[in-house]
Order: C-alpha cells, then structure tokens, then sequence
C-alpha cells in the first residue's frame, strides 16, 4: 500500500483543487444523486437527525461554495468583491451549524 500517495491526496491543496475541479451542479442534474438525496434527507426526518441533516445540507453548500465562489489564487491578486460571497456563505453555513449543535436543545 502506497502511503505517501494516500497522504498526498489529504493535504489541503489536494482536497480544494478536487472540489473546484468538480462541478456540483452535473451530480444534482443526475437521477440516482436526487433520490439518494431525497430517501437519506427523509429518512433523516423520519428518524428526528435533525443535526445530522443539518451537517449534510451544510457540507453541500460550503461544497458549492468553495466550487463555484472561491477566488481563482492563479492571478496572485486578491479582490474584496470576489472574496464577499464566499465569506458570505461561509459564515451563514457557520451561524447555523452552531445554532444547531450549541444552541438549539430538542
């Protein structure tokens, strides 16, 4: 078993440049992805996961965050105007996941 090359592809570099590569947009036009989502995001509901589902739908967005909002570093230039909506997102994803694992009581 390689090891370096499983330690390679966890680095942090590894990890963003694979989301950005993929588009998320292509896996929720795809059937089998829409009802996986649907039978899991019920079952979740079904099964009171309150917290887990709101974990879920948190990954997703920071996931079309960092895909579709994350400022191309290739320039070398950083503009606020670029970086506002990724923030943005950032910190709304952040409000909710600690309303609903520290604030919220069921």
């Amino acid at each position: 078993m390689d090891w370096r090359s499983i330690i390679e592809s966890l680095r942090t570099d590894s990890i963003i440049s694979y989301l950005t590569a993929s588009d998320p947009l292509y896996y929720l036009q795809q059937p089998w992805v829409i009802g996986g989502l649907l039978v899991v995001g019920g079952a979740m509901i079904f099964l009171k996961m309150i917290r887990s589902l709101f974990f879920l739908i948190g990954m997703i967005a920071l996931w079309f965050d960092i895909a579709y909002f994350l400022p191309d570093r290739s320039t070398g230039e950083l503009h606020l105007m670029d970086l506002g909506p990724f923030v943005g997102i950032m910190v709304l994803v952040s409000i909710v996941w600690i309303y609903v694992f520290f604030i919220r009581s069921d």
